[in-house]
């Protein structure tokens, strides 16, 4: 297994760097620390985001980009009391009903559907929550 703290840096890294390696400023992992691990299938109906993710990923172009950004501006609002857990899950379903979906052929799609996502959002909880 591959193994270690919680970081989008290392991946980042890799990608900006390939195919070499260099060290990374992440902390490493210490097992001494973490004394068990446990594993357990995922529970696809009360976490119903995996099953929209994984369904962003085959269908394809611009889409898991769309996702991923919805995510993130929806979990950056839960982790400030803004919005409820299952508010995610709600705001991501809505972004994979109505987001239009572009082939995949540069960066700037991949930062554009991003940044589609994230005012996507702003607007569904602004008009949802009425801030």
């Amino acid at each position: 297994a591959q193994l270690g703290l919680p970081s989008m840096k290392i991946p980042i890294q890799y990608a900006f760097t390939y195919p070499e390696r260099h060290n990374s400023s992440v902390k490493e992992l210490d097992l001494s620390k973490l004394k068990t691990l446990s594993f357990y299938k995922p529970d696809y109906n009360t976490f119903e985001s995996i099953n929209i993710c994984k369904k962003a990923v085959k269908i394809g172009g611009t889409l898991p980009a769309a996702i991923n950004g919805a995510n993130e501006e929806a979990v950056k609002l839960f982790l400030n009391d803004k919005i409820s857990f299952l508010d995610i899950q709600n705001v991501l379903n809505n972004v994979l009903n109505k987001y239009e979906i572009n082939n995949l052929n540069s960066v700037d799609d991949i930062l554009k559907s991003d940044n589609w996502a994230r005012n996507f959002v702003k607007d569904y909880f602004k008009e949802e929550k009425g801030w």
